[in-house]
């Protein structure tokens, strides 16, 4: 059975990814509603250089929800046929595991609960993460180990709430080890809930790693990049002599693709677990290498890696993602057009300016 009513809800419009999610389902002919929290990025959101026109035509609408967890989603909710709720509480702003693992949680539960109360729901899918899924502490601890890992959608990221409440809160990778039990966490939580409300409408629950491609959230030149994905992205044009992004995995997805994939669980009733990610891996070094050859007008702003990246001293472990193209259908972008068309968005707002070598 498929989706007919085309009225998105999306939580957390106005993020790197719900961007792109929005703009996907509106060139597909639907309607979207999105929530921001705080009255004052309503205006923001709908004068956006992305929203601006689908606001204009009526198809495009924003609502405040200013509390993820507890707040009152039936403005965002009523009458429409599907939601993907992207808002999430982010690893830096924990300082300790009880403190992401309950709101992220409980923001989902919330999600489900009063989605149960509205009929015209067909389809409820909610953002995870790889973090979810793979051995983090490996990942961090045993990087040559981790590479030799092999994850599918069976797959768990291992350590116990027990283990995540005893870790050290100021070692540097602690936030991220309680955000991916957090996550883990929030996808059993959000199943259980699911069944325990009677809810009629697919569940899917996603997990894509890293997210990149073009940052539609900046309009601006001087617009600083918040999200993290943004921010790395954005050391790619730091200059030659700058050093390379922090690689923080060799495992991506572009938000385009993550967004087909968003619109095909929706409009397919698809329920259960997904595996979001390109088939081949990546590391800084491959970018820029790269770059420098379809993009060889910016490559006077491409960072030179110092010695042998990533994928070159450790390799890559596998993340499966066969489902999303054996069931959605979906087709990967190529390394080249993630990147490539991330760097012509910096040049299109005034972030990079081409030179002749």
């Amino acid at each position: 059975m498929t989706i007919k009513t085309k009225t998105l809800a999306i939580t957390g419009l106005n993020g790197f990814v719900a961007t792109h999610v929005a703009v996907h389902f509106l060139e597909r002919g639907w309607a979207v509603r999105g929530s921001v929290r705080g009255a004052a990025r309503v205006d923001e959101v709908k004068a956006h250089a992305v929203f601006g026109p689908w606001v204009a035509k009526g198809k495009l609408d924003v609502v405040v929800v200013d509390d993820i967890v507890n707040g009152d989603y039936t403005a965002l909710f009523k009458d429409v046929a599907a939601i993907v709720h992207l808002a999430t509480p982010l690893p830096a702003a924990s300082t300790s595991y009880a403190s992401i693992y309950r709101p992220t949680i409980d923001a989902a539960a919330n999600v489900i609960a009063q989605a149960a109360r509205m009929p015209s729901i067909g389809a409820v899918s909610i953002i995870s993460t790889a973090s979810a899924v793979i051995d983090l502490e490996a990942a961090f601890g045993d990087p040559e180990a981790a590479a030799k890992k092999a994850y599918g959608e069976d797959s768990w990221f291992p350590l116990s709430d027990e283990q995540l409440e005893a870790l050290d809160p100021a070692a540097p990778f602690t936030p991220y080890l309680w955000y991916g039990g957090a996550k883990k966490a929030m996808e059993l939580a959000a199943a259980e809930a699911h069944k325990n409300v009677g809810a009629t409408s697919a569940l899917s629950l996603v997990c894509p790693p890293m997210v990149y491609g073009p940052a539609l959230t900046l309009e601006l030149a001087d617009q600083e990049p918040k999200s993290l994905s943004e921010r790395l992205q954005y050391g790619l044009i730091a200059g030659k002599d700058a050093d390379l992004p922090q690689d923080m995995s060799t495992v991506y997805t572009d938000a385009r693709d993550l967004s087909e994939v968003f619109f095909q669980l929706v409009t397919q009733r698809k329920s259960g677990r997904w595996l979001v990610a390109h088939p081949e891996p990546m590391d800084w070094t491959v970018v820029t290498d790269t770059l420098r050859k379809v993009r060889p007008q910016y490559a006077h702003a491409f960072p030179v890696g110092k010695g042998p990246g990533l994928l070159e001293r450790f390799g890559s472990a596998t993340y499966d993602s066969s489902k999303s193209v054996r069931e959605l259908g979906i087709t990967y972008r190529s390394l080249e057009q993630t990147f490539g068309d991330a760097i012509d968005h910096f040049a299109k707002i005034g972030k990079l300016q081409a030179r002749a070598e």
